[in-house]
């Protein structure tokens, strides 16, 4: 398709723009009740607010000495996990920033802390969940990589305070049909999931069917998660209690292989320090995050990288982005084969991928 710079915000604009004026059939403030209040409050154009019924102060924290209420937190707090860790590593994906050898992405331990405290900061000023969204994935789409991103919509946030009216105007079929097709971009990686095998594959299909059934990314993964658990930890139960005598169809063959490879820190964790029983199998676990694992051998700092930890991580990425491309070509070269049998015999067709010989920097 055509690639245009901007793409995604031209066409956002463009249908707000021509969805305000009230005489025509697509318009955001038809001649109702509601739409005569929108109307009023977008010819407004810029507004402030008070910020006193928000806050701290408002809140009733005499209800949090019921056990009902921390269970509440308990259940938000779980939920949220879920819901940022899908929302995380799907970014990561198609930004490119994963390493498949550690299922890992660089930052990932400052992503959970900058999404715990603005999550826990919006709550007390009685925000909605100030939390990373899937709708991210546009930005990403368009270019986004660094920080420089975060800032310039941290901008835009800043600015929606005191033009709320034009900000709260953009009409949702303005804003839908970008997260459509970012949605169609983001399938891609469905095929990169292991359909050959039931135990990989059912899992995989109830995520993705149950994110837009139940209107919520954490429930989706709950229902992955359960389905993998049953599918694949039962099966090795039984496969243990009777000593490899009773085996599911395709578990050595089929089954895709799962856990980690062990990064520099682990190796040098296990070659340079005595580690107890605990730390040792914090460590070498594939789940355990990275984060922790540092935490568990008493770096207090777990939250920072050093030099080699980054370069690990580069390395990760640059072989994630070789085997991505060779699969890619393998992918190209099947489809080439296949237009070759579609067309006459003296016709040439000329290949539609060719590998980069050149060297992948990231």
């Amino acid at each position: 398709m055509y690639r245009v710079r901007g793409a995604f915000i031209i066409g956002i604009i463009v249908v707000s723009v021509s969805s305000w004026p009230r005489g025509s059939s697509v318009t955001q403030f038809p001649h109702t009740p509601d739409g005569n209040d929108n109307w009023d409050f977008f010819k407004k154009v810029a507004t402030w607010h008070n910020i006193d019924p928000v806050g701290p102060h408002n809140i009733n924290w005499q209800g949090y000495n019921t056990g009902k209420a921390w269970l509440a937190l308990i259940s938000f707090l779980y939920i949220d996990l879920l819901d940022t860790t899908g929302t995380l590593y799907a970014m990561a994906m198609q930004a490119g920033l994963m390493d498949e050898r550690t299922g890992d992405f660089e930052g990932s331990s400052t992503a959970y802390i900058a999404d715990a405290l603005s999550i826990s900061c919006g709550s007390l000023l009685g925000c909605s969940p100030c939390t990373a969204f899937i709708e991210s994935v546009s930005g990403i789409v368009e270019g986004g990589r660094t920080g420089i991103t975060a800032c310039v919509i941290s901008f835009w946030f800043f600015m929606s305070l005191f033009f709320a009216p034009i900000f709260s105007s953009l009409p949702s079929w303005a804003t839908g049909s970008v997260l459509v097709i970012v949605g169609s971009m983001m399938m891609h990686s469905v095929t990169e999931i292991n359909w050959t095998y039931l135990g990989d594959a059912l899992p995989a299909f109830l995520t993705i069917i149950g994110i837009p059934f139940f209107f919520n990314i954490a429930y989706g993964l709950i229902a992955g998660i359960l389905s993998y658990v049953i599918l694949n930890v039962i099966p090795w139960m039984v496969l243990k209690a009777t000593k490899g005598r009773l085996k599911p169809a395709g578990w050595d063959t089929e089954r895709e292989p799962w856990g980690s490879a062990p990064s520099r820190l682990v190796m040098s964790e296990l070659q340079n320090r005595n580690l107890n029983k605990f730390q040792k199998f914090a460590v070498e676990s594939a789940i355990f995050p990275p984060w922790l694992k540092k935490l568990v051998l008493g770096n207090k700092r777990f939250w920072e990288l050093t030099d080699e930890e980054i370069e690990d991580y580069l390395e990760g990425r640059r072989e994630t982005a070789r085997r991505a491309e060779l699969r890619e070509a393998k992918r190209a070269e099947e489809r080439d084969a296949r237009r070759r049998q579609l067309q006459p015999v003296d016709e040439e067709i000329p290949p539609m991928f060719e590998p980069s010989e050149k060297k992948l920097e990231l």
